[in-house]
């Protein structure tokens, strides 16, 4: 009766750890992608989602301290108030498909989720004589990362550029969930953009 007992929880917490393991995204590739930014080299393991309209997309989970680091290593116009970053998206002039090498150069443009408050605010950073500063007219509240928002930037830097763009966002918590409804962001980027 024991062993019956024993075996039973057995096959229970087996079959409970095969339902919790996330499931790999079937249309995702495999990569592993290197960041060599000033003092900061590392190589990470990512889903990389297939690109379309020259876009790819993927998201970077990473411990603080090496979230830091990527942040330090950026020549920014104005000081960073760090302790409420809840995630930058990075907009590369690359495929990552192609070429997982990211370095200081292949980085038009960033932009930062803050929250104060229980408030998300967002601050647009482009590159302008390779220093990174903020464009006030996309400084403003957002309800959450919204995959429409980073796609009108990205579309706008393949205009700029003529290369195919890659945003990636770097998180160094929890990720949030996407979702579908419109904010004041958005309602920005549909006017015309000019960096």
């Amino acid at each position: 009766m024991t062993y019956r007992i024993i075996a039973s929880l057995l096959i229970l917490t087996a079959c409970q750890r095969h339902i919790n393991t996330p499931q790999p995204n079937p249309s995702a590739t495999q990569a592993v992608i290197e960041f060599n930014l000033d003092k900061l080299n590392f190589k990470k393991s990512i889903e990389l989602l297939p690109s379309g309209d020259s876009i790819s997309k993927t998201a970077l989970l990473v411990t603080p301290a090496v979230y830091d680091s990527i942040m330090q290593g950026i020549n920014i116009s104005e000081p960073l108030d760090r302790k409420h970053h809840y995630v930058t998206v990075f907009f590369l002039d690359k495929d990552l498909h192609k070429d997982s090498l990211i370095r200081y150069e292949n980085i038009l443009g960033f932009g930062i989720y803050t929250i104060k408050r229980t408030i998300m605010h967002y601050k647009l950073f482009v590159k302008k004589e390779n220093i990174h500063t903020p464009i006030d007219d996309f400084t403003c509240t957002a309800q959450t990362i919204y995959c429409l928002d980073n796609n009108i930037i990205a579309r706008h830097f393949i205009k700029l550029y003529k290369k195919p763009v890659t945003w990636l966002p770097i998180f160094d918590q929890k990720k949030d969930r996407v979702i579908l409804s419109r904010h004041e962001l958005t309602e920005r980027l549909n006017q015309l953009i000019k960096f």
